[in-house]
């Protein structure tokens, strides 16, 4: 469902029957997919008017999956987040938050 919003229509995302063509056991879920999911459960709050966001992708999530939402604050009020099984065991991205303050 996230390939015609995103345009991305990578076959390792579409089926598992294409996602092995590429070496992968099944589909996986798109990466920017999940870093947008995780950052949305953590803006419950209210999106700040200005941010940025560095991520580091570290292992596919194979879909059907369960993954779990970490986060902490980091000096300097960054917040710090990963998307791990839903073990906590294994991360499956790292990213982290700096909010800005908005200056016209």
């Amino acid at each position: 469902r996230y390939a015609p919003v995103s345009g991305d229509y990578n076959p390792i995302h579409l089926s598992a029957l294409s996602a092995r063509l590429f070496g992968f056991p099944c589909a996986i879920a798109h990466g920017l997919w999940t870093q947008a999911r995780a950052l949305a459960a953590l803006q419950a709050d209210g999106v700040p008017q200005a941010a940025s966001l560095t991520t580091v992708f570290k292992r596919p999530v194979l879909l059907p999956a369960s993954a779990s939402l970490w986060q902490a604050q980091a000096e300097g009020g960054q917040t710090v987040f990963e998307v791990r099984d839903a073990r906590g065991e294994h991360a499956h991205l790292r990213s982290e938050l700096a909010r800005q303050p908005f200056t016209s």
